[in-house]
């Protein structure tokens, strides 16, 4: 009498004792339902119809167990850990997979009253530690089909089999999940499954319209919407979204609220960063920015004026995540400062911070990047960052941060501004791209709070010399009288050009510095030439110095650490240090000419309320009367500043904290 022998995945027994002919015969009439006879390794193999014939295979291993008891046994905890170890039901590839356990599944296939569900065979290669490979067949109905009936309410024309696995399966979970991926430097694919609200599809839309303001040479601004989404829906119902790289961060926020599920590849590294050592300690209102931002699913802008240290809101943000991190800023002044910062908070050796600008050209996995850099190199920049800080962004043209902000993969974006507001509207594009604002504290409760100090506005008002009356005049006259915006434009600037370079304003210049010889003073002039002027007027008061456009970085080093120990006491700036740069602090500023923007003045504020809450500042405004420079000087609104410190600054200093002047 032969041993019997059967395999099993990887796994062969054999029967301890020889079994009798008619009953290795007799099996082989059960075997051959579910097994292959091998005839040359005389052994059956187990196949997939052992799950359909499951009542065959137990009935064949009672017969077999009567004559080989360890046989038997051996054979039932190996159908025992299959059992186990498969899964009954399974969703794969857009089907419902159901294990046809001890049925014929071609009894559903082949039938006409189940032949709406499409079902097919499906075979499926499962391994299992101690058996190996086996394969094991499901009955595979399509879920969109699934989906359709039971929406149609027929859900009691499935057979027993499909009811059953759809009580344990909850039905949201049969939804076919949505996939998004890079497709390029520039864009982003979604390609969400039929059967998806339209709602979510019209909010995925929505990511790529981008509205942008624009100016022409009169001044007017003009709206205009680009619509960077594309829509193609395939053949079995899928719709492919294209989107800017942008968008990637938002996604899952779309799907979370419509609770649906979705398969995001960012395209980007999310490896923790080993190198920071962090060593900052934030205030009570950065601690708020920070989780406010955090809240808000890590994106935002963070409002806080001037002096009341937002840098350091950021670098608590980047020692939280750990995450590659790029920061961008407007000049090299701001570079090197955020290169030192990182390099004092954070730990990490400035030889290992990554720079882009001021010819520098080195990526690394926290980099600082000027925006005019990045603009020429954003598709270097596009899939190397998780987080992204934008310093600054309100000073950016809205076209190179869109540019920038929109190409960026980041998924993680915060904005730091004193005043995000624009005078052509496009702090827009900042919310859009960035995020809206999640923390915004006022100069006031800084005050109040004692982390800036308080400021007394004087507004100084002189009259132009007759001399130039005359040609300011004739200038005015023209302007009225020109139907053409543009040269209307032309002649209007020439108006301001004439108020603010007024002579008469040096006298007044030369005036406050007396007074204040002893503090630290900031001028802030309209003109290179008029810059110049105010030095030469006042160069004999006290050591002073002048920044513009002209000075080389090397001389602008040498200024700003001179001014920083004291050694120069009056710093005359055009267009410069306006944009958080730390260039030391000061008492005094006046301002000698300037634009209309708001935003400009705080940022020119901003300068002189560092250095200590028991500090009185000053700022001077010196305004020519009578002229349009009147009409800007109502547009910048310097009162605004004292706006709740009134009653605070004549108390502490007895001191009106605002003040017109009419200079004779």
């Amino acid at each position: 009498m032969p041993k019997h022998r059967i395999q099993i995945g990887n796994k062969i027994l054999e029967s301890s004792k020889d079994i009798p002919w008619s009953i290795i015969l007799e099996s082989a009439e059960l075997l051959k339902k579910f097994a292959r006879w091998n005839p040359d390794e005389k052994k059956w193999i187990i196949n997939w119809r052992f799950l359909p014939h499951l009542s065959l295979v137990l009935e064949f291993i009672d017969k077999i167990s009567q004559y080989d008891e360890i046989y038997g046994i051996k054979l039932s905890e190996i159908i025992r850990e299959i059992l186990a170890n498969i899964p009954a039901e399974k969703i794969s590839d857009n089907m419902l997979l159901v294990a046809p356990i001890d049925f014929d599944p071609f009894d559903i296939i082949k039938s006409q009253d189940f032949e709406f569900l499409k079902s097919r065979l499906k075979k499926e290669k499962i391994s299992l530690a101690d058996i190996g490979d086996i394969e094991v067949p499901y009955l595979a109905f399509p879920i969109p089909i699934i989906l359709k009936e039971i929406q149609a309410g027929h859900m009691e024309k499935f057979p027993d089999i499909l009811k059953d696995a759809l009580a344990k399966i909850e039905v949201k979970k049969l939804q076919p999940m949505a996939k998004t991926y890079p497709l390029n430097a520039r864009k982003i694919v979604v390609e969400v499954p039929s059967y998806y609200p339209k709602q979510l599809i019209d909010e995925l839309l929505s990511l790529g319209e981008i509205t942008i303001f624009y100016e022409d040479a009169s001044g007017k601004l003009s709206e205009k919407t680009f619509n960077l989404s594309y829509i193609k829906t395939l053949s079995d119902g899928t719709k492919r979204i294209i989107l800017p790289s942008y968008a990637i961060g938002l996604i899952e926020r779309i799907f979370t609220r419509y609770k649906a599920r979705i398969q995001i590849d960012y395209g980007i590294p999310l490896d923790e960063i080993d190198l920071m050592r962090p060593n900052l300690q934030l205030m009570k209102h950065q601690q708020e920015a920070l989780e406010s931002w955090l809240m808000n699913g890590k994106r935002g802008t963070i409002v806080i004026p001037t002096g009341g240290g937002k840098t350091h809101v950021a670098l608590a943000a980047m020692a939280r995540l750990k995450l590659p991190t790029i920061v961008f800023v407007p000049n090299t002044w701001l570079l090197d400062q955020w290169v030192t910062r990182i390099s004092q908070f954070l730990g990490i050796p400035k030889g290992l911070i990554g720079v882009l600008g001021g010819g520098k050209r080195q990526i690394r996995s926290i980099t600082v990047s000027t925006y005019q850099s990045a603009y020429r190199y954003i598709e270097d920049l596009t899939d190397k960052f998780a987080f992204a800080v934008f310093d600054e962004a309100h000073h950016v043209p809205a076209r190179t941060f869109k540019d920038v902000a929109l190409n960026l993969r980041a998924i993680y974006r915060m904005a730091l501004s004193a005043t995000p507001k624009r005078r052509d509207g496009n702090e827009v594009l900042l919310f859009k791209l960035v995020g809206g604002i999640v923390y915004n504290i006022s100069y006031r409760e800084l005050v109040l709070r004692g982390i800036v100090a308080p400021v007394a506005v004087r507004k100084y008002l002189v009259s132009l010399p007759p001399d130039r009356i005359l040609i300011y005049r004739q200038y005015e006259r023209k302007t009225n009288s020109i139907r053409d915006e543009f040269e209307k434009r032309k002649y209007l600037n020439k108006m301001i050009e004439i108020a603010r370079d007024n002579p008469a304003k040096l006298e007044v210049i030369r005036h406050i510095i007396m007074k204040h010889k002893s503090e630290k003073i900031f001028v802030f002039a309209g003109s290179i030439k008029f810059a110049e002027l105010i030095e030469k007027e006042i160069k004999d008061l006290l050591p002073t110095a002048l920044l513009t456009s002209k000075t080389d970085s090397v001389r602008e080093e040498r200024i700003i650490r001179a001014f920083q120990r004291g050694a120069i006491r009056c710093l005359i700036l055009v267009k410069k240090g306006e944009e958080g740069v730390d260039v030391g602090d000061a008492s005094v500023a006046i301002i000698a000419g300037g634009s209309k923007q708001e935003r400009e003045i705080i940022q020119r504020v901003g300068r002189i309320l560092r250095g200590g809450k028991d500090k009185l500042a000053w700022l001077y405004e010196i305004v020519t009367r009578n002229t349009v420079e009147e009409l800007l000087s109502r547009s910048r609104n310097t009162r605004k500043i004292v706006a709740g410190i009134e009653d605070y600054v004549k108390s502490k200093y007895n001191v009106l904290a605002y003040e017109v002047i009419k200079w004779k």
